[in-house]
């Protein structure tokens, strides 16, 4: 996520057509909040000590005045929490759009990072074509989107923080999907299409701890460096073709209690740097 920052970081300094406006709300003040129509390339909503999103009817109407009063249709990066996110898109920017173009137009977002999302899934209204990195969290999430056709196939990192019960099956169509992190999420086992993911370098399932086995198709990452297993106490086994993971970095397993014994195949990983099994 950070080297995604990262380069688009460099290319709004490096690129002097590119708008460089950052809008940062706080509690107690607003940063670089224009009337002037000036494009915003990204909008961070965090409380006073600049560390957690913003809550509270007061400060969300005041968010919703930044986005009518500034031109978010160049928008790349979001970040906030609870209803700050969808409500940004179903008043202020449509507020915003139509008044500039007559239409609505969804802004190009790449970056969204959405703590304690009330949703039990992605709304329809959220633009995600474009988007590069999604990091969403909440404890109503039951699964990622509701329609196949929401999934953002540009996807290069996702990190899902929510007791999932689903997995959408277009998350196996991401073709460009390098990481791929998902904490307590409730299934006993993951779908077979997750060995379509071939694109994958990191897979994270730390704290699972209903899981009980991965896939046999999981063999089919062979690019995967990172494997994170670390606390899923109800994990049984593993696939013999885990053996297939060759350029595999480091492994995982402390703290895998119900894990009895090892495949032979993990022998064959004779790149490993990083092992735990405790």
């Amino acid at each position: 996520m950070h080297d995604h920052l990262r380069d688009l970081g460099r290319d709004i300094a490096e690129n002097p057509e590119h708008p460089r406006r950052l809008c940062r709300f706080t509690k107690n003040f607003l940063h670089n909040v224009v009337s002037d129509q000036s494009p915003v390339r990204g909008i961070s909503m965090v409380d006073g000590n600049d560390s957690e999103p913003v809550h509270g009817n007061g400060h969300q109407q005041s968010f919703e005045n930044l986005a009518r009063s500034c031109n978010l249709n160049t928008l790349q990066i979001l970040q906030g929490g609870s209803h700050s996110i969808e409500r940004v898109f179903q008043r202020g920017l449509r507020h915003s759009v139509e008044r500039l173009f007559g239409r609505v137009q969804l802004p190009p977002l790449i970056y969204l990072r959405w703590e304690n999302c009330p949703k039990s899934s992605l709304p329809p209204s959220i633009p995600l074509k474009n988007l590069s990195v999604l990091h969403i969290q909440g404890r109503r999430l039951k699964t990622l989107w509701r329609h196949q056709s929401q999934a953002p196939l540009q996807l290069r990192e996702l990190h899902i923080d929510g007791p999932l019960s689903n997995l959408s099956r277009s998350i196996g169509k991401l073709k460009r999907l390098q990481s791929l992190r998902l904490d307590f999420f409730q299934l006993q086992q993951l779908p077979e299409w997750v060995g379509n993911l071939t694109a994958l370098q990191r897979f994270d399932l730390r704290e699972c701890s209903s899981l009980q086995t991965l896939p046999e198709s999981v063999g089919n990452l062979t690019g995967l460096q990172l494997l994170e297993l670390r606390h899923c106490t109800s994990l049984q086994t593993l696939p013999e073709s885990v053996g297939n993971l060759t350029g595999l970095k480091s492994l995982d397993l402390s703290d895998c209690f119900s894990l009895q014994t090892l495949p032979e195949s993990v022998a064959n990983l004779t790149g490993l740097q990083g092992f735990g099994l405790r």
